[in-house]
């Protein structure tokens, strides 16, 4: 009975941290070379989450938002990094940012970028 509960506690840990890029997979949206990139999303100075930012690669050939709590996620294709961009889609004043992520360097973690207010 323990080790069902263990097994189950596990299971639960796996979908909350990984769900997202794992529905995509198990529904077949993306293929095995592609690699999910996990993360949130803050203000620089209050540190509360941002929602409604837009998130895309330089082409524009993918692209997504952050939700309500600042979390976003984004499937691209395998490559040795990654660039992407964070704009403000409410215009609520905040600078974009351009950001580059190693692959070799990127282990699947949540990252987090911190926008900053214009001046």
């Amino acid at each position: 009975m323990k080790i069902r509960i263990i097994i189950g506690i596990i299971c639960l840990f796996i979908i909350a941290t990984f769900g997202s890029c794992i529905t995509h997979i198990a529904t077949g949206f993306i293929e095995a070379s592609a690699r999910c990139i996990r993360g949130e999303i803050l203000d620089f100075e209050t540190k509360k989450p941002l929602s409604d930012i837009e998130i895309t690669t330089p082409k524009g050939d993918k692209t997504t938002y952050s939700d309500s709590v600042g979390f976003f996620h984004i499937h691209l294709d395998l490559n040795n990094d990654y660039s992407l961009l964070f704009n403000n889609t409410t215009n609520n004043g905040y600078s974009q940012k351009d950001t580059m992520i190693l692959d070799s360097l990127y282990q699947g973690e949540k990252i987090i970028i911190y926008l900053t207010k214009q001046q």
